[in-house]
């Protein structure tokens, strides 16, 4: 199953690539190589799996030479290209042009201490002592002192992870034996060992990032996720300060930056988040493109979001119009997740044909949608389009779409936030056969009691569709009301 698992983690771009790669040898085996690789692809290959053992075999070779090419192609990191040059120089060495071969170790060297890139600097260490016996080579002292140096921070980051190892694996116990009471004491003893080794770890920004990651996903599951934002501030504060975000660990500044920013707006402190995110775009797209492509949608979910909350409708509107003119490359799951902001965002501002025109252009079921993003994304999404479709006069098939998401949420557990959304629904289900059947006095006591949310998301959940039943009562705007409740 090796080769059909490889071959279906692939984009349809890359098994074309592939099935390209396979014919380029000219050879006559390559022709059924290509056929057996298109059977799998096609799914016709399941009646014959015991067959053609030795293409297979064949196939499973090619794929590990054409996604090691692929990745060096796609890898167009700094470290990849010192780790390149270091196999230069030890061909260089091995066949005697020694002096350029010490020339591109020197230049290296230095190149990897500006970077702070220590795997790179101890493999360049080690080619230098292996071949020190040069009229161009530098003092052997020097060199053991400078690669003791760096194997002393190597040292520090390995001891850091095998620590964090062990975390994981005890938050992997709690989860799998059910015992989520003991994780609060466990999430108070990992931050005691976050601020014992503070100033170890922020001269490491990879497990720095690695353990506030852990941390963060013990205190979500607690519903604790607000107690981690001044630990956050002071430690992303303290490795900037240090100096310890070189070129080499940028991405994991960016890492750090959003779990900031999204800690930040989750405790509805905006100001702060906005700060944060300022920041985040002045340095998303120093160094590396990748942390663009990936970054900053996230960041203008979030921007736009805030706006939103703020009273800004329409610039929460412009942020998400511009970015999908200027931006091509986005993720899948954020493509989804921004569009189906941007649908409720037109809908808040009675642009209801504009919202249901970004969803009749979705092209996927409800099906696809569930295995990509989850059950209760695809509840939300219906939910949402449910409203939509009401306010385009569409009455049956808005009723339509209330059975339909009723029988899905009866499909998976709820949280506390979609069991009372469920309620306020089967409400309008009886507002819309009968409008006179649901007074505002029966959607106050349904609201009464519901408690401060815990975070903005959720707050914005509990709210949204409750505040446009309340407006729909009421006859109030739906964004007014929404921005009441929120004060």
């Amino acid at each position: 199953m090796f080769v059909e698992s490889v071959l279906n983690s692939f984009s349809k771009g890359e098994q074309n690539e592939f099935l390209k790669f396979l014919g380029r040898k000219g050879k006559k085996n390559d022709r059924r190589d290509v056929d057996v690789c298109t059977e799998i692809l096609t799914g016709a290959s399941r009646k014959n799996q015991n067959k053609d053992h030795a293409v297979r075999n064949r196939l499973k070779k090619d794929l590990i030479k054409f996604i090691a090419l692929k990745q060096i192609d796609d890898d167009l990191s700094e470290q990849s290209d010192m780790l390149n040059t270091i196999n230069m120089c030890r061909y260089l060495l091995d066949n005697r042009l020694t002096k350029e071969a010490w020339s591109y170790l020197n230049k290296l060297e230095k190149k990897a201490n500006e970077s702070k890139n220590y795997v790179v600097l101890d493999a360049t260490y080690s080619l230098m002592l292996s071949y020190a016996n040069s009229q161009y080579a530098q003092k052997v002292s020097e060199v053991i002192h400078k690669k003791t140096a760096v194997k002393q921070y190597l040292l520090e980051e390995e001891t850091l992870l095998e620590n964090l190892a062990l975390a994981k694996e005890t938050l992997h116990q709690y989860k799998t034996e059910g015992k989520t009471s003991d994780l609060a004491s466990f999430a108070e003893r990992l931050k005691h060992l976050i601020a014992s080794r503070a100033d170890q770890l922020c001269l490491h920004p990879k497990q720095l990032c690695n353990y506030i990651e852990t941390l963060r996903s013990i205190l979500m599951i607690n519903k604790e996720a607000r107690t981690l934002e001044s630990t956050l501030i002071s430690l992303y504060e303290q490795a900037k300060s240090s100096g310890a975000f070189s070129k080499n660990a940028h991405g994991y500044k960016l890492k750090l930056l959003y779990m900031l920013s999204h800690t930040l707006y989750r405790n509805k402190n905006y100001e702060a988040c906005l700060k944060y995110l300022e920041e985040f775009e002045q340095d998303i797209l120093k160094f590396n493109q990748t942390h663009f492509q990936f970054y900053f949608s996230k960041v203008v979910g979030l921007r736009s979001a805030i706006f939103f909350i703020q009273g800004d409708l329409k610039a929460a509107i412009l942020v998400l119009e511009t970015f999908f003119e200027k931006v091509n490359k986005i993720s899948l799951k954020d493509n989804l997740n921004l569009h189906l902001n941007l649908a409720v965002f037109y809908a808040y501002n009675r642009e209801f044909r504009k919202a249901n025109r970004l969803f009749i252009n979705f092209h996927h079921t409800d099906h696809w949608c569930e295995k990509k993003m989850g059950k209760e994304w695809v509840v939300r999404k219906n939910l949402i389009e449910m409203l939509i479709q009401y306010e385009l006069g569409h009455d049956d098939v808005a009723l339509s779409r209330i059975n339909g998401i009723i029988k899905q949420s009866q499909s998976f557990d709820q949280l506390e936030t979609d069991r009372q959304v469920m309620v306020y629904l089967k409400m309008f289900k009886r507002y819309i056969q009968d409008q006179t059947s649901v007074k505002l006095e029966d959607l106050k006591i349904s609201f009464e009691n519901k408690g401060e949310s815990e975070n903005a998301d959720d707050e914005i959940k509990k709210l949204a569709f409750y505040c446009w039943f309340k407006a729909r009562v009421s006859g109030y705007d739906f964004y007014e009301t929404l921005l009441l409740h929120l004060d």
